[in-house]
């Protein structure tokens, strides 16, 4: 929980006697927490946050090169305090995070979503029509499974968005 939400951290940070009664933390805990280094701590917190970051990064690389220096804050912002769990933690985590981003009203990559989606899908057949985007124009998006492995296909109308 310290490392997943930062405000449980800030509250450990000022107080632990607050931190145990509002958690409602096992008195047996509590000797373990008071040795607990907050600095240290924090810097777990941070490179846990920017392990998430490197993992969506890797799953949506157009639409994260967009936001250039801006992926940490909206990180935090909009999706940090969640935590998936399970093998597919890394594509929820990003999966969240650009549907996020689509609310907030960022230009995403529809291919990253639409792959992502369907990866969480289970389905082994899916079309999807792009519009135009900073990433993309007017065309099509087919996901498949083939022998376990996703592929997909684009078909284009055109290059970009006018």
């Amino acid at each position: 929980m310290l490392l997943q939400n930062k405000l449980a951290r800030k509250l450990f940070a000022e107080s632990t006697e607050q931190f145990v009664q509002q958690y409602q933390i096992a008195l047996n805990l509590v000797a373990f927490l008071e040795r607990l280094d907050v600095f240290q701590l924090e810097r777990q917190a941070e490179l846990l946050q920017n392990k998430r970051l490197h993992e969506i990064r890797h799953l949506a690389p157009r639409t994260l090169k967009c936001l250039n220096d801006r992926a940490g804050e909206l990180f935090e912002k909009t999706v940090a305090a969640s935590f998936p769990i399970g093998s597919d933690r890394h594509w929820i985590d990003a999966q969240q995070f650009l549907k996020s981003l689509q609310h907030l009203g960022e230009s995403i990559d529809q291919r990253e979503i639409n792959r992502i989606d369907f990866r969480l899908s289970g389905k082994r057949v899916c079309f999807r029509i792009l519009t135009p985007t900073t990433h993309h124009g007017w065309g099509g998006h087919l996901l498949f499974r083939y022998k376990g492995d996703l592929k997909q296909c684009g078909y284009y109308l055109s290059s970009k968005s006018r």
